[in-house]
């Protein structure tokens, strides 16, 4: 099933008065996990990872597209609406990354920027 845009997921959501879950994971063993017991329950899930402990060093260096790959090729095969989030990056460059390394939703943790700082980024990311 191909990845659903996260607004169409939470309408969704909405309209049938379920809950909607984000399942972080910190390896592909975890979002296999999550995707199984999401299966098992026939769950509409957000998958994702989350950048907030991972060093820029890494990231920049080609992590965001491992993660991305590696999440990716776990979603092939669901069988439920899912959504997959690159979670709290540290950069805004690291969010358009992970856009194209295959993430459908991605975050900025940006709560420590100045606010203008934090509020051009997340435009320019939108």
């Amino acid at each position: 099933m191909p990845l659903v845009p996260a607004p169409d997921m939470l309408a969704a959501a909405r309209a049938g008065g379920y809950a909607l879950g984000y399942f972080e994971s910190w390896d592909s063993y975890s979002l296999e996990a999550v995707l199984a017991a999401a299966e098992a329950e026939n769950a509409p899930v957000i998958v994702g990872f989350g950048a907030t402990m991972l060093a820029d060093e890494w990231l920049d260096a080609g992590g965001i597209e491992f993660l991305g790959a590696s999440g990716r090729a776990l979603l092939e095969g669901c069988r439920i609406p899912a959504s997959f989030l690159l979670n709290e990056t540290h950069t805004l460059e690291q969010a358009v990354r992970g856009v194209a390394a295959g993430f459908n939703f991605v975050m900025i943790d940006s709560h420590r920027w100045p606010v203008p700082e934090a509020r051009d980024a997340v435009a320019k990311l939108v």
